[in-house]
């Protein structure tokens, strides 16, 4: 007998010199069945709404970016697409999770360059400065499916730092929703997903302004080995010290062969 254990762990990774703890993480949804998972996703912000950004050598801190739209709908502030080819039947989804999360300080920022004298020589720094106001409809987006029907999503909030203390130069959050029931109710899985009306603040934000969504699946297959699936939803900030993120409770048979 072979039990693979599937795991996936849903957060939002921020990089600064020190650590915070936005919300530990805890299961979300477990199942055990011979099936698989896919997942598919995209960004929200570039240096252009349309045109792809590949140049890995900038820093992010330094990048003026602005919202992705590609849907040509003008009821939407931004969108972005990902394609999904899987030849599997709706009745076989056993569960799907669409994700967004954003850094969202403000909808705009900019960065001003301050100059000061110390008597001796003039120095300057970059800071970065915006409307402290944002939107509270985080989350609000709206999924459009391969069949070209828009759906207003309403989800649901896992974390949100803009009433906190915490990540005061970034104020990010996450959402989710269950889509399980949406998607089996389709002709087929396959074709372009569109995610739209995700908020995020474009231009400069301190750390570099950051947003994105993605869709897990989990599905039947009859001729796939056993599997535990099993989800973590969480947010937390990866510093120079890693960060480590505890599983438990997995049991697995002790004959044959155990995969992770």
């Amino acid at each position: 007998m072979r039990i693979i254990l599937t795991s996936i762990a849903l957060l939002t990774l921020l990089f600064k010199s020190y650590g915070q703890e936005g919300l530990s993480f805890k299961t979300d949804q477990q199942f055990y069945l011979k099936g698989k998972s896919t997942i598919i996703g995209n960004t929200i912000l570039s240096t252009h709404k349309t045109r792809a950004y590949n140049d890995n050598s900038g820093i992010n801190d330094l990048l003026k970016l602005e919202h992705i739209d590609v849907d040509d709908d003008r009821s939407t502030f931004n969108s972005s697409k990902a394609i999904l080819d899987l030849n599997v039947n709706p009745s076989k989804l056993k569960y799907a999770a669409l994700y967004w999360s954003a850094i969202y300080k403000y909808d705009k920022g900019k960065k001003v360059i301050e100059r000061t004298d110390n008597g001796k020589k003039t120095l300057q720094r970059v800071v970065y400065d915006g409307k402290e106001s944002r939107s509270n409809d985080v989350h609000k987006v709206i999924l459009k499916l391969p069949n070209g029907a828009d759906t207003s999503i309403n989800g649901s909030i896992i974390f949100d730092s803009y009433q906190s203390q915490l990540f005061e130069d970034t104020k990010p959050y996450v959402c989710y929703a269950d889509v399980t029931d949406l998607l089996k109710s389709q002709n087929s899985l396959s074709g372009i997903y569109t995610l739209a009306n995700i908020r995020a603040t474009e231009g400069y934000v301190s750390g570099g302004a950051s947003g994105g969504w993605l869709l897990y699946m989990i599905y039947e297959d009859d001729e796939s080995a056993n599997k535990f699936f099993t989800t973590f939803n969480g947010f937390v900030e990866v510093a120079e010290k890693p960060v480590d993120i505890v599983f438990s409770g997995f049991n697995t048979s002790g004959i044959g062969k155990v995969n992770t």
